[in-house]
């Protein structure tokens, strides 16, 4: 074996180790994006969950106030003013 041949085996044998380490680093990093979308994706899915159960609670609250102003309007201690309506949407 000649002095050219194992300075090319070395040669090719760095390059192919540069290779499959640049190939890792680009699957831990591309990994890592996939894990942060997963987390902004789950947050997604958490916040529409909160909306959902604050959507209920507004909606219970103006319930609530409506059946309040009926009251009101409907007894001897009648308030000044109509009762609130609902706003067209």
């Amino acid at each position: 074996m000649t002095w050219e041949t194992v300075q090319k085996e070395n040669y090719l044998a760095k390059l192919e180790r540069q290779h499959l380490e640049s190939s890792e680093e680009r699957l831990k990093s591309t990994s890592s994006k996939v894990q942060s979308l997963l987390k902004i994706v789950g947050g997604f899915k958490e916040q529409e969950k909160r909306m959902s159960s604050m959507e209920a609670q507004v909606k219970y609250c103006g319930e609530v106030l409506s059946w309040i102003a009926e009251c009101f309007s409907q007894s001897t201690l009648k308030c000044e003013r109509e009762a609130p309506r609902v706003p067209c949407e």
